[in-house]
């Protein structure tokens, strides 16, 4: 990967490839990373997979060999990679079942989807940004989710018994504001021209 997230091309790039904790989101083929987003991604999707029976739902991450592409201001050097939240559909009675999600979808302060069709799985996606906060071999540097969101998850680590430096190292990361569709991830890259 050599220079910036905006402004950079991807060498020796690695395919994601589909599988057992990976999907993708329709219609989206760039699906090129560095070593360690691609490796990053297939942990947290077994992680889920295993703890959960789902998959993540992952949208962009970089064209094969980086560059600038048509609907991303980053995404050019390989270290960006856009994931689904996790949602359920809505019922009379609150949350139904998990659904995967063929677009990104916005979500209001209480967890509702505007079209009113699904919920924000606050405890699925809690454990998702746990196990991307928690790898051992890449560090996140930032997570762009928006304001409200990122205050449901807050709350929900908090009364659930997080560790308090998960609960600060994910109030720290997801800082950065952004529409409220999809977790935007972007680890650090060390070797960044």
């Amino acid at each position: 990967s050599l220079g910036w997230a905006n402004s950079g091309t991807l060498v020796h790039g690695r395919h994601l490839a589909e599988g057992d904790g990976v999907r993708f989101m329709p219609g989206r083929v760039l699906h090129w990373g560095t070593e360690e987003l691609v490796a990053l991604l297939e942990r947290v999707g077994a992680s889920m997979r295993r703890r959960f029976g789902v998959r993540i739902t992952v949208g962009d991450l970089s064209a094969e060999h980086g560059g600038p592409i048509g609907h991303h201001r980053s995404h050019q050097s390989g270290r960006d990679a856009d994931i689904c939240f996790l949602a359920r559909t809505f019922t009379a009675r609150g949350q139904g079942a998990p659904v995967d999600l063929n677009d990104y979808v916005s979500f209001d302060r209480n967890g509702r989807s505007f079209d009113g069709r699904y919920v924000f799985d606050t405890a699925r996606n809690w454990a998702l940004l746990d196990a991307i906060l928690t790898d051992r071999r890449v560090r996140i540097e930032r997570i762009f989710i928006s304001a409200p969101l990122r205050q449901r998850l807050l709350a929900y680590g908090r009364e659930h018994g997080a560790d308090g430096s998960l609960l600060d190292r994910a109030e720290y990361e997801s800082a950065r504001e952004s529409a409220t569709q999809a977790q935007r991830l972007r680890p650090d890259a060390p070797d960044a021209a």
